[in-house]
């Protein structure tokens, strides 16, 4: 199952895109078509993802047979999958970590090779680097 979140007739919506047939099935509106109210899964991927395995499930349950609500994926715009995510995680912004990562590096590089860490890498000043991260 490929899912996809994309606008159509001016409305964000997920569905399961079908490659070879070249469509995607909006599963809001084929759920409401087969049980006559709406599934508060299927109101965007962050809820069909918070919906877990039951969700899944109700999904791949929509799906079936339910070529008569699919669209031309040609007639679609694709989206990302979370257009909002709840959090985006950055974890350069750790400061100890920055400064870490070369010197960790270069002593995995040695110990694959059989050699002594290079010096210039263990003690590398990165105070410019880190000023930057300060702007971010």
């Amino acid at each position: 199952m490929i899912l996809a979140t994309f606008e159509h007739d001016g409305a964000e919506k997920i569905g399961t895109v079908d490659v070879r047939a070249q469509t995607v099935l909006p599963l809001a509106q084929r759920y409401r078509a087969l049980h006559g109210k709406d599934n508060p899964d299927f109101a965007s991927m962050l809820a069909l993802i918070r919906g877990g395995e039951p969700a899944m499930d109700a999904a791949r349950r929509t799906m079936e047979g339910g070529a008569e609500h699919a669209v031309p994926l040609a007639s679609v715009k694709l989206l990302s999958p979370v257009p909002i995510p709840e959090q985006v995680r950055e974890f350069s912004v750790y400061e100890q970590h920055v400064r870490d990562a070369p010197m960790m590096s270069a002593k995995a590089k040695a110990r694959f090779l059989g050699t002594e860490p290079d010096p210039a890498m263990l003690n590398r000043p990165l105070e410019p680097f880190l000023r930057d991260l300060r702007v971010i």
